[in-house]
C-alpha cells in the first residue's frame, strides 16, 4: 500500500487485519485458573505423592510410637490398603495382632483417606 492509497484500500487492509486478529483470538487460549495450573504441576512433579507419604508417616508415628515407627516403613495406600514394611517376622506377628486397633486409630486421624486394611510384610527399613 502506498502513501497515496485510497480510503477503500485502507478499509480493505483494515478489514483483513481484523479478520486475522479474530482468527488468532479464537485459537489463543484464555487465561487459566491458578488452582488448576498448580494442581497439574503438582501431579506432574509427584509432589502429591510425596505429601501423601509424609502425611501417612506422621500418622503412623503417632499411632505406633517412635520406637515401633523406627522399625517399620509405611508404603503406599492403594485401593484402601496400606502397605507397611516391618524389620522382622516377630514384629510382623505383633503388628498383625494389633491390626484392627491400628486401622481404627489411623482412620480417626485420616478419615478422608479411605483406609480399610493394612498389609504387613517383612523387608528392609531404611
Amino acid at each position: 500500500m502506498s502513501v497515496g492509497a485510497s480510503v477503500g484500500e485502507c478499509g480493505a487492509v483494515a478489514s483483513r487485519v481484523w479478520e486475522s486478529f479474530g482468527e488468532w483470538k479464537a485459537m489463543a487460549p484464555g487465561p487459566e485458573r491458578i488452582d488448576r495450573i498448580l494442581a497439574e504441576l503438582m501431579a506432574r512433579s509427584g509432589y502429591g505423592r510425596v505429601q501423601a507419604a509424609a502425611t501417612w508417616e506422621a500418622a503412623w508415628r503417632e499411632v505406633v510410637g517412635r520406637e515401633l515407627a523406627g522399625q517399620t516403613r509405611v508404603g503406599r495406600l492403594r485401593r484402601g490398603r496400606l502397605d507397611v514394611i516391618v524389620v522382622n517376622s516377630t514384629l510382623l506377628q505383633e503388628m498383625a495382632f494389633r491390626k484392627a486397633e491400628l486401622v481404627k486409630a489411623l482412620q480417626r486421624r485420616l478419615p478422608d483417606e479411605g483406609l480399610r486394611e493394612i498389609r504387613f510384610r517383612v523387608g528392609t527399613v531404611d
